[in-house]
């Protein structure tokens, strides 16, 4: 969950923060934002083994993968390949995009089949690796502007809009 400092932000951020909540409508449309931590996953931040037979593989990172405790978010929001161009590997071979794959960037799935060879179900062992960056799908937890800037001031607590992440389509 991601919290928006109304009283941190200049006339300007607040504008188009208005202008933005106006077109998703509070909390009804759902859309896109680039976190400024945590937005990329590289060929190290996540891996996929296959068992043989697949023809799809959902996007995911995994975190903190050193630790003895990690865990992994599949990413279905993808920075589409105009702005930064997704780089798919399996075993170490970078595949072109659109002759060897496809990557849907609504749902983040790549889909190995069609085209010339090698193109079709992954054999077992193959690690695909992929280099990508994301965006997190979240809505706003309220419909009235006015409860996300006039309620909090009563309890002498900062107002803030409040946005939570979607997890699935």
């Amino acid at each position: 969950m991601w919290h928006i400092n109304w009283a941190g932000l200049k006339d300007s951020a607040r504008d188009k923060l208005d202008e933005l909540f106006g077109r998703a409508a509070g909390r009804y449309r759902a859309f896109n934002i680039l976190d400024d931590d945590d937005y990329d996953c590289g060929f190290t931040d996540w891996s996929y083994t296959a068992a043989g037979g697949e023809t799809t593989v959902q996007l995911a990172k995994d975190y903190y993968g050193a630790e003895a405790e990690t865990w992994q978010e599949d990413r279905i929001a993808i920075v589409p390949g105009t702005t930064y161009a997704p780089t798919v590997k399996i075993d170490a071979a970078t595949l072109t995009e659109g002759q060897e794959y496809t990557l849907d960037d609504t749902t983040g799935i790549i889909d190995f089949t069609g085209g010339a060879a090698p193109n079709g179900a992954l054999s077992a062992a193959e690690v695909v690796t992929a280099d990508y960056q994301f965006y997190f799908k979240c809505r706003f937890l309220s419909d009235t502007f006015l409860d996300n800037i006039i309620r909090p001031l009563p309890n002498l607590v900062r107002p803030s809009f409040k946005l939570m992440e979607i997890t699935t389509l």
